[in-house]
């Protein structure tokens, strides 16, 4: 199937530490906050609509927490885990709207955010009060950022001074948000102030997608044009310092839009990929850039 990618473990040097899962359509893993478990879009490889699942990853077990046919992806654990966040196309207008479950087995799934344009959650901040939603016109892989109070529901545009960003994680400390923008005409990673926004500080050199923080902070991570993930060091002072680029290890990343499908654990020692699976898989893994997969 050419949507098929496996969910695998390596560490800072990119050497294989063993499968999360067997081979699926799998997209949007997301580590939970305490480093025990994973939320995933999996998939159906019929009609390409996607499910939520969650793996324990001590035991390699997935549980499916949404059933419906029509398409659920990106889910976005709350700080404490408790909750899951995730876009839905069940009864969505516009593409995707925002939905939401508690996940100690109480909870009934609800609809939090609905819009005539699709809709997907990326971060929440660690008081877990703000939803960082990323909205995009249907069928364009263009977009905006926006902020959405989960306590009393209100909207709000994120305060950019140019636009344009794509994807955005939240520090650990809820005092910065990394984000993708395609302001210099290629897409780089900025680092701005959260939730204030305004002034914007350039992280990746040559393009970059996809980003993830250290658990301290002080570390951040991005997936690279030559397909490299990417560590760069980040200290918080009122102007942060920022790193030079190193490349950690070269892997292919199944990618979307400003996405790249991978996080990393809160110690930065081990990142968890999802990656393409070749119909030549078990041969010599050569990295070929533009490669497609069959129809």
């Amino acid at each position: 199937s050419a949507g098929l990618a496996e969910l695998t473990w390596v560490d800072r040097a990119g050497q294989d530490l063993g499968r999360l899962a067997p081979p699926a359509n799998y997209y949007w893993p997301r580590i939970s906050h305490d480093g025990r478990k994973v939320a995933v879009d999996r998939s159906d490889p019929v009609s390409g609509e996607g499910d939520i699942w969650i793996f324990d990853i001590a035991r390699k077990l997935g549980d499916r927490i949404t059933s419906s046919p029509l398409n659920e992806t990106a889910p976005v654990w709350a700080p404490d885990d408790s909750y899951l966040y995730w876009m839905s196309a069940v009864g969505a207008q516009g593409g995707g709207d925002i939905h939401g479950r508690r996940l100690d087995g109480t909870g009934v799934e609800e609809t939090l955010l609905q819009a005539d344009r699709r809709q997907s959650p990326l971060d929440v901040s660690p008081d877990g009060r703000t939803l960082v939603v990323q909205n995009r016109e249907a069928g364009t892989t263009e977009g905006t950022l926006m902020l959405f109070s989960l306590s009393d529901r209100k909207r709000s545009p994120w305060p950019s001074t140019s636009g344009g960003e794509a994807y955005g994680r939240i520090s650990p400390d809820g005092r910065w948000i990394a984000v993708v923008s395609r302001e210099t005409g290629q897409e780089e990673v900025f680092v701005e102030r959260f939730p204030q926004g305004g002034e914007k500080w350039r992280v990746s050199t040559a393009g970059g997608i996809g980003v993830a923080w250290r658990g301290d902070g002080r570390e951040l991570f991005y997936y690279s044009p030559d397909h490299h993930v990417m560590s760069v060091s980040f200290r918080a002072q009122t102007v942060p310092e920022i790193g030079v680029p190193v490349p950690l290890f070269q892997t292919q990343l199944r990618t979307f839009a400003s996405g790249a499908y991978f996080d990393v654990t809160a110690d930065g020692q081990r990142f968890l990929l999802d990656r393409p699976v070749r119909a030549d898989a078990g041969a010599t893994l050569t990295l070929e850039q533009g490669w497609t997969p069959p129809r």
